[in-house]
């Protein structure tokens, strides 16, 4: 009886995970509706006002992360290569951890760059990240390129803007 129990849960759960992987990414062909908090606490935006013409990266990260910290020092030091795409650093982290992260990585001095809280889980809940740092490249027509669960090298990243 055992062995036909611990059959049918593997099936199940096996079946579970092969639906949502399949679902996930059907679910991100194109640019999701997100609303995320900005570094000052006051102001909100929302994904519907991301223009297109620019490529666009979506950086999920955790501001705890060596992780995500060793990305977004790699991603800055190789701003010349990103000038016209339009990056969006996106964590559930507290207001005050985001902000120290933006300031501890000087991400307020690139106009490319947008450092913002997801209070309401919506991007993660879309995507649901498994890891971070989670990336999630669109090109300039908002149509998904690339999604890079983990650390990647900024080469990837930028060959993967300009494809």
């Amino acid at each position: 009886m055992k062995p036909v129990f611990f059959c049918c849960l593997f099936t199940f759960l096996f079946g579970c995970n092969f639906v949502r992987q399949n679902s996930t990414t059907a679910a991100v062909d194109s640019l999701p509706s997100f609303e995320v908090q900005l570094t000052d606490s006051t102001k909100f935006f929302h994904s519907n006002q991301i223009l297109a013409g620019k490529p666009v990266i979506l950086l999920y990260f955790d501001t705890d992360c060596h992780y995500c910290q060793e990305e977004t020092k790699a991603l800055v030091r190789n701003m010349a290569s990103l000038k016209d795409v339009q990056l969006y650093f996106l964590t559930t982290s507290s207001l005050n951890e985001m902000n120290k992260y933006s300031a501890d990585y000087h991400l307020g001095a690139y106009d490319n760059i947008v450092v913002a809280r997801d209070y309401k889980y919506s991007f993660y809940r879309h995507f649901k990240p498994s890891e971070v740092p989670y990336l999630v490249i669109y090109n300039k027509k908002k149509e998904l390129v690339k999604i890079y669960k983990g650390s990647v090298s900024v080469q990837a990243i930028i060959d993967a803007v300009h494809a």
